[in-house]
Formats: structure tokens, sequence, C-alpha cells
């Protein structure tokens, strides 16, 4: 498993900034957040390949990207297709190997079952069109969406059936007493991406993002775990804990707890440095 920086971790920033912070601390690769100011939502060919050429100016790799795409959103079909294309456009002109799509939200009396059997149909597309490219496509597990729950998952991953999607991970204190790892048995086998930070420890949410090694989730154990998997795997940190003024060495520190929770585990795919 590889190490990359997302974008995001500097959001307010022009995505130069996280590059080269990813290239300071010798990372492997970039996620690139599929949003301004980093990316544009619409397919503009000419911005993916300054941005492609500026992350390999830096020695690194794109190791995806996150799109803005929502599976299973009522949206005229047109729209969809036209979205659905854009997206893989986009991310193949950047040169990305993985990108990651999110879930629609419930609405009203649009329940789990009906959700799923529209993102089901929109995957299977997005997955063909992505597949003739030579990509992966990564359904985002995130806190507090029906993809959160990993039977859910799995079950929208069954109904696809395609060899090219997997998930992108994070893992949740908020997973009903099965702990943060607990639904690694059920997706386990389909993590292509893991997403670290973000992880709260209570009280206000402007206040409580914390180190991943003081975080609730224990990536030593989540490492050991996804071990032997994928050798594409990547973990990508995607926040940064911390007022800017320590932007940067919270993420140093976030890095070097990572590649000790990879070669531990013998997960690492690559030496990096700590520099």
């Amino acid at each position: 498993m590889r190490i990359a920086v997302c974008t995001s971790v500097s959001s307010e920033a022009l995505i130069d900034e996280p590059i080269r912070l990813a290239a300071e601390l010798a990372l492997d690769g970039v996620v690139v957040w599929g949003r301004e100011p980093h990316f544009c939502e619409a397919y503009d060919p000419g911005r993916a390949l300054a941005v492609r050429r500026l992350v390999a100016a830096h020695g690194l790799a794109v190791a995806g990207i996150r799109t803005a795409y929502a599976a299973g959103a009522e949206s005229p079909g047109a729209r969809r297709a036209a979205d659905i294309d854009h997206a893989v456009r986009g991310a193949s002109e950047l040169g990305a190997p993985l990108l990651t799509v999110g879930i629609a939200d419930q609405t009203g009396t649009r329940g789990p079952d009906h959700v799923l059997k529209r993102a089901a149909a929109e995957l299977a597309e997005l997955c063909d069109v992505a597949d003739a490219r030579g990509m992966r496509v990564a359904l985002e597990m995130l806190p507090r969406t029906l993809a959160a729950s990993a039977e859910f998952t799995r079950r929208l991953l069954d109904t696809v059936a395609r060899g090219n999607l997997g998930v992108a991970y994070q893992a949740s204190p908020d997973e009903g007493g099965a702990g943060p790892l607990g639904d690694l048995a059920l997706i386990g086998d389909r993590v292509l991406l893991v997403y670290a930070g973000g992880q709260t420890a209570g009280g206000d949410r402007s206040t409580e993002r914390a180190l991943l090694a003081a975080g609730p989730v224990d990536y030593h154990s989540l490492a050991a775990r996804l071990e032997g998997g994928s050798p594409d795997r990547w973990v990508a940190i995607v926040t940064v804990p911390g007022p800017l003024s320590l932007r940067r060495h919270n993420l140093r520190e976030d890095v070097m707890y990572l590649r000790s929770a990879l070669q531990c585990s013998g997960a690492a795919t690559s030496p990096g440095g700590t520099s």
C-alpha cells in the first residue's frame, strides 16, 4: 500500500501547495480533489493536462481523483450520461487510474432500496466506460452516508458485478458496536483506497479533529487487515487537523505515523522518506 495526500488537505489554496507538500514529504502520489480551486467539475482537458504535468514535475504519481459525481441521484438520463462521460474523460486526461464517486442521499420517499437500484445502473455504466480506458472506480464509504453501511455497500457491489469497481474506505468509529474496522469483514476484499483523517473524538466539531496517532482508528490494525490485498492500494490523507500555521507539521506527523503502521504490518509497497 502506497501513501498519498489528497489535495483537499489544502482546499483553500491553489493545487500547487498540496502537491509541493507531498513532494517535500517524499510521498508516492496525490489524489486530486475534483472541485474548485483544484479541479473543475466540468470537462476541461487543458486544465487536466496542466495538473498532470505539475504532479509529474514534482516526481509524484496521480493516485486518483475524488470526483463530484454522486450515483443514484434523481436527474435526467441525458445529464447522467454526460456527467459520467465528463468524469471519466477528465480522470483519463489527468492520468488517474482510479476515480471515486459518492452515493446520493435518501430524500422523501426515496429509501435505500430505491437509491441502490438507481445507483447500481449508473455505476455499471460508469464502470464500463472507465474500463474501456483501463480505469477503476471506487465508491466512497463515508460516515453519515448510505454507503457507510457495509451491508448496503456489499449489496451494491454485488448488484453491479463489475471487476473494476471497489471502495474508497474511511474507517468510522460510529459503526454500531462493530468497532471502527468491523465492516472490513464484508468489504475488505474490495478496498482500493483508504481515506485517512477526519476522525473525531467528540465535542465541538470545529476543534475535535485529531492527529491520526491520537484518533479513534488504529491504522496499524487496519493495515494488517488489508495486508496481502491489491498491490495497487493507496492510503490517502484527506484532512489534517489544526490551523494553517500547524498544517505542515501535523501532516508530517500523520505521514510518519502511517509509514510506521504500513511497515509494521508489512503492507508498505514503497520505502518513502520522512523528510
